[in-house]
């Protein structure tokens, strides 16, 4: 019965240990992609951009602009409800794709006369 106890008591000090060293060898995501939405000059606040292989979500904040950091690799980046003329498309997907150390800019254009 001791035994079963030791084994026990040695099995949770070592599963906490490793679960504390998750993300220890993950490669640092030292890439960025930066997205501005804008209709000429203004910038628009609260459109949803989403990076779709890491499902990573960011809103635009009071200047336009969402940025995400990601591992060097290429992306799909979509923004939702913006208008381009005709009947408003549920989201824009645009690819791109980024260097270790990069910052990738996107430009895209709302057409806010459009609606």
């Amino acid at each position: 019965m001791k035994k079963q106890l030791c084994i026990v008591i040695l099995a949770v000090p070592f599963l906490l240990a490793v679960q504390g060293c998750k993300g220890i060898n993950e490669p640092a995501k030292d890439a960025k992609i930066v997205v501005l939405v804008h209709w000429e000059a203004s910038p628009i606040e609260g459109k949803k951009v989403e990076i779709v292989e890491t499902a990573e979500i960011r809103f635009t904040d009071n200047t336009g602009f969402a940025e995400i950091a990601v591992l060097p690799g290429n992306y799909t980046v979509r923004i939702y409800e913006i208008n381009q003329g005709g009947p408003c498309c549920a989201y824009v997907d645009l690819t791109v794709s980024v260097n270790a150390g990069e910052t990738r800019a996107l430009d895209v254009v709302d057409c806010l006369p459009c609606v």
